[in-house]
């Protein structure tokens, strides 16, 4: 449904589009985060890794861990809400290669299992992040997500 009568009532620009292929599960509300996550920066398992260590819910740290240091300069240098997770977005479209043998992730990571975490702004989402910046994505091919003890993607596999 993309018409008039679903965007009457829309709050973020994501509540007025149909994106196609559909199928991810996504989310802003993010909070608490402590540890260490280390993705993609582009959704290419050729591309550049970076990893990010999480304190009590912000960013303190982000490094190259491939071909990254233009992104970690980009970070340093903003301001705003940059060391805030933005977004979470479990892939789960089935139709879609997860990963192609050119190590390319079809339309931004939506093939099932792919899971992707934003860090900085997350307007486009109706988020309430702001940093100049955008937003820094990780995409992970192989991740394992835990919700509320329940297993959602084990080693990159949608569990039903």
């Amino acid at each position: 449904e993309a018409g008039a009568a679903k965007v009457k009532d829309a709050k973020s620009v994501r509540d007025r589009e149909e994106e196609l292929p559909g199928g991810v599960l996504r989310t802003t509300d993010l909070r608490g985060a402590s540890g260490t996550l280390v993705g993609y920066a582009l959704f290419a398992t050729n591309g550049p890794i970076l990893a990010a260590t999480f304190k009590e819910g912000r960013v303190i740290a982000l490094e190259s861990r491939r071909a990254a240091e233009e992104i970690v300069k980009r970070w340093n240098e903003a301001t705003g809400d940059k060391s805030l997770p933005a977004e979470l977005v479990i892939s789960t479209n089935p139709a879609l290669d997860a990963v192609l043998p050119s190590g390319f992730m079809p339309y931004y990571g939506y093939g099932a299992g792919i899971v992707r975490v934003a860090i900085g702004d997350n307007w486009e989402s109706g988020g309430t992040n702001r940093t100049p910046m955008g937003d820094i994505l990780f995409f992970m091919d192989k991740a394992t997500v835990v919700a509320n003890g329940k297993t959602l993607v084990q080693d990159g596999k949608l569990v039903e």
